[in-house]
Parts: C-alpha cells; sequence; structure tokens
C-alpha cells in the first residue's frame, strides 16, 4: 500500500524509478531494518539492493526482491534501470551526499537524476492502522516509565541518575532504544529548553523538566514534564498554569483542513497577554513517527494542513533565565 502509493506519484510525475536512501525511508517501505542500503522501485519492480552483511536479513524481513550490491551502489542501480528502461530516476536530495551523487551522475549518463525530497515524507504525514498502534505503544512505554520514575526525584539524586534510570526503565518494558538523548534539567538549567542531564544534584524547591521518549519497533512517542521539589513558589505556580493553559489553547486549534501554523501563532498570543511571549523559544510541536521530529511542524512557518491521522505533539514552554523552565508536552493524534 505505502510502496503503491509513491509508484501512483511516479505516474503522476512521469518518473520511470525512484531511489531512495534514507534509510527511515527504506524501512516505512520496505520493512529492511538494516543500516546500510537502496531501495530502488520501478513500476515494474521492487529492489533493496545491500552488502553481504544484510542478504539474508533482507530476504527476510522485506517482500521486495534483494540484490547483492556487488562492489559498487551506483553501477547496481544503473544495471537494473537500464533492465527496467527507465530513463528518469528521482533521488533523495535532502539525504544523497555530494559524493554519491557524483557517483550516480558519473555512471547514469543516459538517465536524468531527477532530485526530490517530499515525496515520501508527504505520504508520511498521515499514519496507518499499524503505525497508531505501534506509537500509542511507544507512548505508554513512557508514559508508565514516568509514572515511576517521578517518586524518585527527590534531593541528592542527580541529573544523570535520573536520565539512565529512565532509560533503562523504558528497555526494561519493551523499548528498542530512546527516541532522543532524554533531557532532565533542574533548577536554573531548567530555563535551557535542550539541557541535557548532568551531574548537579537536585535540590529542594527545584523546577525539574523531563523531555523523554522510547523508540519501539522503529517508531517514536514524545513527552515533556515538569514537576517540582517540595512546595512551588508562587512564580513556579503562576508559570505552570499560564504554561498549561496556553497548551489547551493550542489543542483546541488543530482542526482538520486548518494550518499547522495556526496553533503556535495563538500560544504565542495567549503568552503575550502576561508579557512571557519572548520567553517562549522554540516551535509549539511537531510530527513524530519514524522520526521523532517530522512533518507537519506546528511552527510560524508551518505550511501543512492538519489532516485526520497525523500525530503531532503540543509542547509550549516558558524559560526563564537564571531562573527556572516549565513545558508541558503531551502527543495528540487528529481525528
Amino acid at each position: 500500500m505505502r510502496i503503491q502509493k509513491l509508484l501512483n506519484k511516479m505516474e503522476e510525475e512521469k518518473l520511470d524509478a525512484f531511489l531512495v536512501t534514507n534509510m527511515k525511508n527504506i524501512r516505512y517501505l520496505s520493512g529492511f531494518t538494516g543500516d546500510t542500503g537502496k531501495l530502488l522501485i520501478t513500476h515494474n519492480h521492487k529492489y533493496l539492493i545491500v552488502d553481504g552483511r544484510f542478504l539474508e536479513q533482507a530476504a527476510k524481513e522485506t517482500n521486495v526482491e534483494v540484490i547483492d550490491y556487488d562492489k559498487s551502489f551506483s553501477k547496481t542501480i544503473k544495471r537494473l534501470c537500464d533492465e527496467n528502461n527507465a530513463k528518469k530516476c528521482a533521488f533523495e536530495s535532502n539525504d544523497v551526499t555530494f559524493g554519491e551523487y557524483d557517483a550516480l551522475k558519473k555512471v547514469m549518463d543516459s538517465i536524468e537524476l531527477v532530485p526530490d525530497n517530499t515525496t515520501i515524507e508527504n505520504i508520511r504525514l498521515v499514519k496507518d492502522e499499524g503505525e497508531i498502534k505501534l506509537i500509542k505503544h511507544a507512548l505508554k512505554i513512557a508514559l508508565e516509565t514516568f509514572e515511576e520514575i517521578k517518586t524518585k526525584i527527590v534531593p541528592g539524586v542527580t541529573e544523570r541518575e535520573i536520565s539512565a534510570e529512565i532509560e533503562y526503565m523504558m528497555k526494561l518494558k519493551g523499548a528498542e532504544g530512546v527516541a532522543f538523548e532524554t533531557i532532565v534539567a533542574s533548577g536554573k538549567r531548567s530555563s535551557l529548553p535542550h539541557g541535557t542531564a548532568t551531574d548537579k544534584k537536585i535540590e529542594y524547591g527545584d523546577a525539574v523538566v523531563i523531555d523523554m521518549g522510547a523508540l519501539y519497533n522503529g517508531y517514536n512517542s514524545d513527552i515533556t514534564r515538569t514537576i517540582f521539589v517540595g512546595d512551588m513558589s508562587k512564580e513556579q505556580e503562576r508559570i505552570y498554569e499560564i504554561v498549561e493553559k496556553a497548551q489547551k489553547k493550542g489543542i483546541e486549534a488543530i482542526k482538520v483542513g486548518e494550518k499547522s501554523s495556526v496553533p503556535h501563532n495563538l500560544v504565542v498570543e495567549e503568552f503575550a497577554k502576561d508579557n512571557l511571549d519572548e520567553y517562549f523559544v522554540h516551535s509549539l510541536g511537531h510530527g513524530v513517527g519514524i522520526d521523532v521530529h517530522e512533518r507537519p511542524f506546528l511552527s510560524p512557518r508551518g505550511a501543512d494542513t492538519f489532516q485526520s491521522g497525523m500525530i503531532v505533539t503540543v509542547e509550549p514552554g516558558i524559560y526563564l533565565p537564571d531562573k527556572f523552565g516549565v513545558r508541558i508536552e503531551d502527543m495528540i493524534m487528529i481525528e
């Protein structure tokens, strides 16, 4: 079904072949989980080109024809294009290096190479039932882990210890790894939006921002929680309530047919009511799937239109330099 969508697009664009080099996209289209390979799609054949290390694995994981790269990816791709009489071949221009392009260009002298960086990403925007199930499970792992870890966030424990415990717990619950490096930032460091864990000890009165996600069967989750050790100050409570209210406004603005820039702009307006908009220093959210950060982007420049089946984060935050920060992030499925 996914490859058929690509074939339909190739028909529209009058493309004879499509060379897929991004390993996430190769996994999405073929199921191959290795770290090296090329996927060549023509109207009559589907080839996964790998070296000897992955021949057996590829044959077991995919339903496409597995081809040995024969010591040269570019020459093998050229041979397969010739066998399919392909005269116009698209390639992923955001992924192919100049060196790879140069090698292709030298051998594909009779074949037009067409740069493309949106076709497969457009197909990936809307998640199918299988993807939604995997993302939900990745989210379940993260949420359950947070509920267990929050009881261990006490004065004296270090940020790095909490981060390590989170990653250990997620793997015990079935995650194949982390979606990204876990963020644990406490006290004044919580004003750093990407404050990865250090040896700083958590203290009484600290705000602690935890940004975490699980990778499960190729799909990611992404959540952020801000907790307070001991009693919240009046300022901490005020900022938390403002962020929480802004997140609700952002979620309410997500509707099928709406531009992905709209929720971000509404949240900025909400923060501006309290003269805090300058302390919101990142985009409101992003899509989540095979990549933890993918389209649609909920940003001032977000150009996608929300569709049913998209999964996005909504993560407003206020970061007061040298004081503390608050971020709340949840994953939303659009229906």
